[in-house]
């Protein structure tokens, strides 16, 4: 299974590429869009991890992304 998805970004790393970069910005908006405070008071412990997580796998989606489409250049 994972020498499939690895093969698939070795294939086509422009498409990919790009899909990560739309999920990171469609996630980045999802996250905007609901206000979330940036308080810690506001937040219970596993509610603030979740929370930094998030925005986290925001990040690291959009750079895996970049990785992928400079790779090809």
């Amino acid at each position: 299974m994972i020498k499939k998805i690895t093969s698939s970004f070795n294939n086509a790393p422009i498409f990919y590429g790009l899909v990560l970069i739309l999920m990171a910005i469609i996630s980045l908006a999802l996250r905007i869009y609901f206000k979330e405070s940036f308080k810690m008071k506001d937040h219970d412990v596993m509610s603030w991890k979740a929370y930094v997580n998030s925005w986290a796998f925001i990040f690291l989606l959009f750079v895996m992304g970049v990785c992928l489409i400079l790779r090809n250049i």
